[in-house]
């Protein structure tokens, strides 16, 4: 399992900075689908920086939830 974590975090530093499509499984199986920027990469977790209109969100999910198919992490082009 530690093998594929790095695995993830390797593949999410080769996007970093770059758009991402996130789509998230929360609580009571709430789908969360954003487009965003792949903002940071560190040792347990990664973020994403989502702009709305009036204002700007930041999120932050570990590794773990992209091993467990909780977070899925899309590159796009914006």
């Amino acid at each position: 399992m530690k093998t594929q974590i790095m695995n993830i975090r390797n593949e999410l530093r080769k996007i970093k900075g770059q758009g991402v499509r996130l789509h998230v499984i929360g609580e009571r199986n709430k789908i969360t689908d954003e487009l965003g920027v792949l903002e940071g990469v560190y040792s347990d977790i990664f973020t994403v920086r989502i702009a709305y209109e009036d204002y700007v969100r930041r999120y932050s999910y570990s590794y773990a939830e992209v091993l467990t198919r909780h977070v899925k992490i899309y590159p796009i082009a914006l």
